[in-house]
């Protein structure tokens, strides 16, 4: 039932409220918005995601005038909480607490690896397909009258879909979708599509959940409301843990758990080809039926007691490794025996368990990726009588429809067909959705006892990332590298006790710890993405080992970007100790933190470490970061963050980067954070405001304007600015006319860009004469823009005075060879202008060609 959590754990005792919040996407924009159309979630900070937080009972509340929210989707970690909140939401529901449903079910996103035969309807998969333990029975005499109900008023249905990751192919999934509410031959994929698609039930709200990478990216754009689970807070660890531990103080400290997490491992090796010695289960989850989706007329369904959780793609690793260890040749087993007796029979009687389970496996219900693990294991096993007898047992339609098959798996099951090639058995294999590739295509459909195979080329043809790049590597996966590596470098006592019970295993270890460390040391830093480097700190850091820890801190880059990665807390922590077990060596660095939703815990953590000596993050969390610290007293620390503060050179993308640097330049007019503050810390401002010499406005056409007004007013404080870029950001005339207020302030300009900012002649006669103010302009670009004219002449007559000026660029405008006639004119009484570029479609070519002959500076293309 919802109200379970666990074994011995209920929703009405132990559940805790987690912060839910807003989050918005992004489509590449700015400058080179026409070439990026990938979507991506806005990235906030910590601050913003306190303010921003939402409670349970928000979810589908839509604010005053604002569209209802039919499509919700909830992204979250694995372990964050994602399926324990859809359980109190169907509570909720049940208690009366979302009046605005009559009806909510809850589909198990696992369903979508059944077989895909079309032997299911609407009705039967919201009815009577539940993993609660009451469903409604397709026998009772009202189901009918229950499901017409449902059809009747879809807007008064809600449709949840919990485990969304599992779905590999989103495109393949929504070609097929079901369209008739009552028909009766459809596969689960295929409702599922209907359901997303509305082509059933049309009007519904749908509520997604699914970590934030994978395939739901490509149904961002399509929700009217994107929420993510920002999992505990230390108020939240301390009501959990007093909950938990029921009957004992709730006083329980939490300083251990949020600011010194447990930290996990990564190798940079891949553990496929690294054998991780971990205990061999002796029942395998396979043998367990997958539930169908689960509706919810009655409390929402959990899978019942005592059901494991289906194995992730590093515990499947972990547990072909183990059955190979097990299955290792007898003459190392020999050795083993006369090493230690006692570990040969635990050898012994885990082969045999291990046999046995093979051996009793029901193939014919096992689901195609559960069917792969078998083939894995029985592979890894070695033995030809095994191998005979899953190939007799295996269904005649072997089918991994769906299951992405990478040549391992491939030549696995080519593998275990090939060497049964004599028996009786021929098979159909199911290779639809699978991405395999023409040489596996190829190995398989050879085989004389495969007499009928089923392939769709369109989607294993079409690689999901451009040619050349590689996949990034999956969350699991990256675990499993960490976990891998830890395990390699355990503590010596260990290994003594491995070399004394099997020489051989240790030179196995032994090779392998050289192996990772020879790749650590050769690794080349500074070519690394930020993502790889985060994972190579991870590494290290899980070897233990004091000269690799300082190979690594000799050879960072001196800007130590983690620029678009998330951090977590195990991440900032494995940062912080490796460059504080090294803070004695002669190296500082530059921390890049922007958009990677740093905790402010570890924003404090690593700008008091005395080898940074600058840090880049987000502002809002930074001016928190400095309102702590002035709050508990701590001005030392205080000075060294606002000193180590750096934002040259600024980029704006969101229109919230605009607002907190104005807040950040009005703190550092005031010189103070709050009135309570002393003159001493920001006596002379701060320094990153004071030293800001580049400023790019890269919000695009769309946002510019909405935080064009916020710029322009903070602009004449920052005296120390070089360069700034305003291209495509839909400045007008209006934009012009206050731009020319701003910069004559800004006596150190040197180059202005305002290419594609829709200027006209009105515009450009406030602008221009602001502009022959700047003593340092040397360069200036109108690129693009609607000058006519009009605003040439306005521009011709200033020239003269812009003595610093040397390239000018006024070309794609609106004027004609009366205008470039001026500018030409004009250019003559400037022999320190270098170039002057003034092409576009208004001038006859042949005048430009003359004016170009008559001045070599003019540039026509």
């Amino acid at each position: 039932m919802c109200q379970d959590m666990e074994a011995g754990l209920s929703l009405a005792s132990h559940y805790v409220d987690v912060r839910l919040v807003q989050r918005q996407i992004q489509i590449g924009s700015g400058k080179n918005g026409s070439k990026c159309l990938e979507k991506d979630l806005v990235a906030i900070g910590d601050g913003e995601r306190r303010r921003d937080s939402l409670a349970r009972s928000q979810v589908f509340e839509s604010s005053a005038g604002a569209k209802p929210k039919r499509s919700v989707v909830l992204l979250g970690n694995a372990g964050m909480g994602k399926s324990t909140l859809i359980k109190k939401l169907c509570v909720d529901w049940s208690d009366g607490l979302l009046p605005q449903f009559d009806f909510v079910f809850l589909l198990d996103g696992k369903a979508l690896t059944l077989p895909p035969e079309p032997t299911y309807s609407l009705q039967s998969l919201l009815l009577h397909y539940s993993s609660s333990s009451s469903p409604i029975p397709s026998t009772c005499p009202h189901h009918r009258d229950v499901f017409n109900q449902v059809l009747s008023v879809p807007e008064r249905v809600l449709v949840i879909f919990d485990g969304f990751e599992v779905v590999r192919d989103l495109e393949g999934l929504l070609q097929c979708p079901a369209d008739d509410s009552k028909g009766e031959t459809y596969s689960v994929r295929q409702l599922f599509s209907g359901l997303l698609q509305r082509k059933l039930l049309p009007g519904c709200s749908l509520l997604l959940s699914a970590r934030p990478r994978g395939t739901v990216s490509g149904l961002l754009r399509r929700a009217d409301s994107l929420l993510e689970l920002s999992g505990f807070s230390p108020p939240d660890v301390e009501r959990y843990l007093g909950q938990y531990f029921s009957g004992q103080s709730q006083e329980v400290p939490t300083s251990g758990l949020t600011s010194d997490p447990i930290p996990v491992p990564v190798p940079t090796s891949d553990p496929a080809s690294d054998p991780i010695p971990v205990p061999v289960p002796t029942s395998d989850p396979a043998s367990d039926p997958i539930p169908v989706p689960a509706p919810v007329p009655v409390p929402a369904p959990v899978p019942p007691r005592g059901r494991r959780r289906p194995q992730g793609e590093c515990l499947d690793l972990a547990q072909r490794f183990a059955v190979g260890l097990l299955f290792r040749n007898k003459a190392e087993l020999r050795d083993l025996a006369t090493l230690d007796t006692g570990a040969m029979k635990v050898v012994m009687a885990k082969r045999a368990a291990v046999i046995s389970h093979l051996e009793n496996l029901h193939h014919g219900d096992l689901s195609p990726a559960r069917l792969l693990e078998a083939c894995h294991c029985v592979y890894e096993t070695g033995d030809v009588h095994l191998v005979r007898h899953l190939v007799r047992n295996l269904p005649e339609v072997l089918s991994f429809q769906g299951v992405p098959l990478c040549p391992a798996d491939t030549f696995v099951v080519w593998n275990l067909l090939d060497q049964c090639r004599t028996l009786r058995r021929r098979f159909c294999l199911g290779l639809e959705d699978t991405g395999l590739r023409m040489t596996g295509l190829k190995l398989l459909t050879g085989l004389n006892n495969i007499h009928s195979y089923r392939y769709w080329y369109c989607y294993t043809d079409r690689p999901d990332t451009p040619r050349g790049r590689r996949r990034p590597q999956g969350e699991c996966l990256d675990l499993a590298q960490r976990f891998a590596v830890g395990l390699l470098f355990r503590n010596k006592a260990e290994l003594r006790d491995l070399a004394t019970l099997d020489t051989g295993a240790m030179k196995v270890v032994m090779a392998k710890r050289a192996a990772v460390i020879s790749h650590l040391e050769n690794l080349h830093h500074g070519d690394l993405s930020p993502a790889r480097l985060l994972e190579a700190c991870h590494c290290v850091y899980e070897t233990g080992d004091v000269h690799l820890v300082r190979h690594l801190v000799r050879n960072l880059p001196e800007v130590l970007s983690f620029q678009g990665v998330p951090l977590c807390p195990a991440d900032t922590f494995v940062v912080w100790n490796l460059l504080d077990q090294c803070r004695t060596l002669r190296r500082r660095f530059c921390l890049g933190l922007e958009d990677t939703g740093l905790r402010m815990t570890g924003l404090k953590l690593l700008t008091g470490l005395n080898n940074i000596h600058s840090y880049r993050a987000c502002i809002a969390d930074t001016i928190t970061l400095w309102e702590e610290l002035e709050q508990s007293g701590e001005e030392e620390l205080l000075k060294a963050a606002v000193s180590k503060l750096t934002l040259n050179p600024f980029r704006a993308t969101q229109v919230s980067h605009v607002k907190h640097l104005s807040t950040l330049v009005n703190i550092h007019t005031s010189r103070r954070l709050s009135e309570s503050l002393s003159d001493g810390v920001l006596g002379e401002g701060i320094p990153a405001v004071r030293d800001l010499h580049k400023l790019e406005f890269e919000l695009g056409p769309v946002n510019g304007p909405l935080a064009l007004p916020k710029l322009l007013e903070l602009l004449p404080a920052l005296h120390s600015l070089h360069h700034l870029d305003l291209e495509n950001s839909k400045l007008g005339d209006s934009g012009a006319q206050g731009l020319a207020e701003a910069v004559v302030s800004l006596s150190s300009l040197q180059i202005i860009n305002l290419s594609q900012n829709c200027i006209g002649d009105q515009g450009i006669g406030s602008l221009a004469p602001a502009l022959s103010t700047l003593s340092s302009l040397h360069c200036l670009s109108l690129y693009s823009n609607v000058i006519s004219d009009g605003g040439a002449e306005s521009l011709a007559a200033v020239l003269p005075q812009m003595t610093s000026l040397s390239d000018l660029d006024v070309k794609y405008n609106s004027f004609t060879a009366l205008g470039a006639q001026s500018l030409s004119s004009s250019l003559r009484d400037c022999p320190w202008i270098k170039s002057l570029g003034m092409w576009n479609v208004c001038i006859p070519y042949g005048v430009l060609e003359r004016l170009q002959q008559q001045d070599p500076r003019i540039q026509l293309l």
